[in-house]
């Protein structure tokens, strides 16, 4: 299986993308909220995939809601960069993560298909076999705790819901 690993700007939240897909076939998805314009992110996802999320210093990860209100996104309260974003549901969660942190970039260095979830319902965000407003839904791919740091003092990212 394939790996991407990355990080924000300043290392404190890298992630680690597994998926079966190539590069060249994974899509990139560019998303027009002000939110992912704001921060110029890319993002990316495989249901097929898993996506690790590991935090150096808990204390530093912003979690940030908007809109919905349905996903946390994972924004470095240090360099500030927007990592990825994680909607809790009942099997644990699902990801998606910004391909500009990946070391290599986003895969062929592809800015992304420009999509908008505009007037989208939390019913369709969240519905099985993620499709939502003609478009997939980028909430594809299962995100996974890490404990791989806890003897640093970090750890993994809970993906818990907030209202």
């Amino acid at each position: 299986m394939p790996v991407l690993e990355g990080a924000c700007h300043c290392g404190t939240i890298s992630v680690r993308f597994e998926t079966d897909l190539t590069p060249d076939s994974i899509p990139v998805r560019a998303c027009a909220c002000s939110f992912c314009r704001a921060h110029g992110a890319s993002t990316v996802s495989d249901p097929a995939g898993h996506l690790t999320i590991q935090i150096g210093e808990p204390d530093v990860a912003q979690r940030y809601r908007f809109g919905l209100r349905t996903a946390d996104f994972l924004v470095c309260g240090r360099c500030g960069v927007y990592v990825a974003a994680v909607l809790p549901d009942r099997q644990g969660a699902v990801a998606i993560v910004n391909a500009n942190t990946f070391d290599a970039g986003p895969p062929r260095g592809d800015p992304g298909t420009p999509v908008s979830y505009d007037g989208e319902t939390e019913a369709e965000r969240r519905a099985p076999g993620g499709v939502t407003s003609g478009h997939r839904s980028p909430w594809s791919t299962p995100a996974r705790n890490s404990n791989t740091n806890k003897a640093k003092g970090g750890g993994p990212w809970p993906p818990t819901a907030q209202s």
